[in-house]
This record gives structure tokens, sequence and C-alpha cells, in this order.
């Protein structure tokens, strides 16, 4: 499963990259972040942090994602928009991106009846592990966010003006 993950995850980004005629380093800069870091997810070599992630995405123009088969389908602004980068969310501190993705996924258990106990046993996740995600107190790797997505059963994740929807 986290092999196909990552394979989806490189391959997306690698396409968009070069549909938005940015270099490694280009989207190294733009995100904030190490060539080298954006090479080992082209090449899906291992998974990176959500936050990073988000840099990647954001730098390439990400408006929602779409989850399916252990696969992330990212979905991106047109190239002609302003809003390639999204700076807007580029600009949002670390600690604050990962506090709104707690307040979401917690949000969505309690909604759907869920119990810690049931997204870790569902997820293989250790109950602190979830716990700590939706408090917002640790910055997870990507596949961590993808296998509770799938466990509160959320197929869809849309951005607008920084807040998360789960569909």
């Amino acid at each position: 499963e986290r092999r196909t993950y990552l394979l989806s995850l490189a391959q997306s980004v690698k396409e968009r990259r070069k549909q938005c005629d940015y270099s490694r380093e280009e989207l190294a800069l733009i995100s904030s972040l190490h060539p080298n870091t954006i090479s080992v997810v082209e090449r899906a070599e291992r998974d990176v942090n959500i936050v990073t992630l988000i840099k990647i995405v954001s730098a390439l123009g990400c408006v929602g994602l779409h989850l399916e088969d252990n696969t992330y389908n990212i979905f991106y602004n047109d190239k002609t928009t302003n809003l390639i980068p999204r700076n807007d969310l580029l600009s949002i501190y670390n600690s604050e991106l990962i506090r709104r993705i707690g307040i979401a996924v917690k949000n969505k258990r309690e909604l759907s009846g869920m119990k810690l106990d049931d997204v870790s046993l569902d997820t293989g996740l250790h109950l602190n592990t979830i716990w700590n995600c939706e408090q917002g107190l640790v910055t997870p790797d990507g596949y961590t966010m993808y296998r509770i997505y799938n466990s509160l059963g959320i197929r869809e994740i849309s951005e607008h003006d920084g807040q998360l929807s789960f569909i």
C-alpha cells in the first residue's frame, strides 16, 4: 500500500512540476524546501511529512485531493490563474497548518460517530498517534494522514480560504 501511495504521489508531483515548467530547484525555492526533498518525492524514495507535502503541492497550485486505491489524485489550478503558486497557503505557519488539519480530522471523526479506538483499529495506528494528529501536536507523514483519511471515509479534500473540507 505505501509503495503504491508513494509512486502515485511521485508521478503527480513530477508531471505537474513539468506542466508548470519548473525545475526541481525552482520548485524547491518556491516551496522553501531543499531541492533534494523534491527529488526524493519525485523518485518515491520515502514519504515526507504532511507540511512538506502541502508546501510542494501548494507551490504547484493544488486546490484539492481525491483519494482512491492508495493514491492521491491532486487537483490543480490552471496555470493561467494567479494561484500558482498558492502563496496564501505557503504563507501559513507550519504549526497552523497542522492545527487546521487536526481540527478538520477531529470534526470529521466526531461527525461520523467514530471513536479514536475505531480509527486506531482501522488504520493500525496507535491511539495516541491519532489523538496527537487531531490536537496538532505532531507532524505526521503523508501516508499516516492518508490512512486516517481512508478510515474516516474521506474521499475528497478541498481547501477554500485556508479551511479544509472533507467529502
